[in-house]
C-alpha cells in the first residue's frame, strides 16, 4: 500500500510540476549569422565564399537541432535597420533506417537555399556597401539571446566605419587608445555590459593568401577591441580565420 502511495504521490508532483514549467523543455536556440557585405572586406573574394558556406553548413549539421531557428544578416552602412537575408528553421530527422538519407536531404537543401539567399538574391546597392556599421550587432543579438541562449558568427574584418567613427583612422592614429580602454568605454556608452550573458561568438576574419597592407598593422588592435567589447558585454568570444 505504501508503494502505491508512494507512487500516486510522485506522479503527483510531477504533474505540478509540469504545469508550472519547472520540468518545461528549454526554449529552441537562435543561431545569428552576420555577414559583411561592406566593399572594403574581403569577404567574398578568393575562395572565401565556399569557406563562409561549409562553415554555415558545419553549423547547420553539427550544432543546430530541431526546432533551433537560424537568422543570417547582413553587416553593412545600414546594419541597424537592415533585415534578415536568409531564416530557416532546423527541421525534425527520422529516427528510421532513412534517417541518414533524410540528413543529407536536409543539408543538401540548407547549403543550396544559403547560397541563393546569401550570394544570389542580394542587391545592396554600392552605397549602402560603402560603410561598415558595426556596433547594432550588440543590439540584434541581446534581442534574441533574452530568454534562451545563442550561438553568433560574425564575417568580417571588424572594421567599424561609420559616421560616428572609423576604427581603423582610430588605430593608425599617432597617439591610438589602448584597445580595451576604448572597449569599456563603448560597452558604457552603449549600456550592454552583462547584457550578452547568453551568448556565444566567433568572430571570423575573411581574407586572402596575399594579405591586406591597411589590416595588417592594426589587425590586433581591432581583436584585443572586440574581444574585450563582447566578453565586457558577458558574451564568450573566439577568434578564428575564415
Amino acid at each position: 500500500v505504501m508503494k502505491i502511495t508512494l507512487e500516486k504521490y510522485i506522479s503527483f508532483i510531477l504533474v505540478v510540476l509540469l504545469h508550472s514549467g519547472c520540468l518545461a523543455e528549454s526554449p529552441p536556440r537562435v543561431f545569428l549569422g552576420f555577414i559583411d557585405y561592406s566593399l572594403s572586406a574581403s569577404t567574398f573574394e578568393a575562395n572565401n565564399k565556399d569557406r563562409l558556406a561549409d562553415r554555415f553548413l558545419r553549423l547547420w549539421s553539427h550544432e543546430m537541432s530541431a526546432p533551433d531557428q537560424l537568422m543570417v544578416y547582413p553587416i553593412h552602412l545600414l546594419t541597424e535597420t537592415a533585415s534578415s537575408l536568409y531564416r530557416k528553421i532546423k527541421p525534425n530527422s527520422s529516427g528510421d533506417l532513412n534517417g541518414a538519407s533524410l540528413t543529407a536531404k536536409s543539408n543538401h537543401e540548407f547549403l543550396s537555399e544559403f547560397k541563393e539567399g546569401v550570394f544570389e538574391e542580394t542587391k545592396i546597392p554600392d552605397n549602402v556597401r560603402m560603410g561598415t556599421n558595426l556596433y547594432p550587432i550588440l543590439r540584434k543579438i541581446q534581442r534574441h539571446s533574452t530568454n534562451t541562449k545563442t550561438r553568433v558568427l560574425i564575417v568580417s574584418d571588424m572594421i567599424h566605419e561609420f559616421q560616428d567613427e572609423q576604427l581603423n583612422e582610430v588605430f593608425f592614429s599617432k597617439n591610438a587608445p589602448d584597445p580595451r580602454e576604448l572597449a569599456y568605454e563603448k560597452c558604457q556608452e552603449m549600456d550592454m555590459v552583462n547584457k550578452l550573458s547568453n551568448a556565444e561568438v566567433s568572430l571570423l576574419f575573411p581574407g586572402t593568401i596575399d594579405g591586406d597592407i591597411n589590416d595588417e598593422v592594426i589587425r590586433p588592435l581591432i581583436i584585443t577591441f572586440w574581444e574585450e567589447l563582447f566578453t565586457l558585454a558577458g558574451a564568450t568570444v573566439e577568434v578564428e580565420d575564415l
